[in-house]
């Protein structure tokens, strides 16, 4: 250990003792309620100006939209606007007709709109969409298949802020 840093001093030409360690780490993939993260947070004694700002409104919503599209391969969420009033996905159908050729047709419309983050679609009912919601509590629009094995019941993508 000596021996290293010792080559660690030689190279760097200022000597000395180390002054600490440096540490990285990124959380990934995690699903943890806010108020749940923030209470680890502090039993972890970590300082509180470190903890992560909860996502906006506006990131649980394209999250939301990024995660639904796994599990439907014929469908399609595509982004069809964004302005800074409100931003639009448009779910699409894509049917192969067997010789090459594709065939779309769109068939719902989420909106969230910016200013009261309130999401709505023009199609609640459809297997993909979830009924109207308020974004600042939950982004539940979309749904997706679960992985089970089993019959394919939905479950919905809850992102809360």
């Amino acid at each position: 250990m000596n021996d290293q840093l010792d080559l660690i001093r030689h190279h760097t030409n200022r000597g000395g003792e180390p002054l600490g360690d440096l540490l990285w780490w990124e959380l990934v993939n995690a699903t943890v309620p806010r108020p749940m993260l923030q209470k680890f947070w502090v039993q972890s004694a970590l300082p509180t100006e470190l903890l992560p700002e909860p996502p906006s409104t506006e990131k649980t919503f394209k999250i939301a939209a990024k995660e639904a599209q796994v599990g439907h391969p014929d469908r399609l969420l595509r982004l069809a606007k964004e302005d800074e009033h409100e931003i639009v996905y448009g779910l699409v159908s894509e049917k192969r007709d067997g010789s090459g050729g594709l065939t779309y047709e769109q068939q719902a419309r989420i909106t969230l709109l910016r200013g009261n983050d309130s999401v709505t679609s023009d199609a609640p009912t459809n297997d993909m969409v979830r009924g109207s919601s308020s974004a600042s509590k939950t982004c539940a629009m979309f749904t997706r298949p679960t992985t089970s094995g089993g019959p394919s019941p939905r479950r919905s993508i809850r992102l809360r802020r």
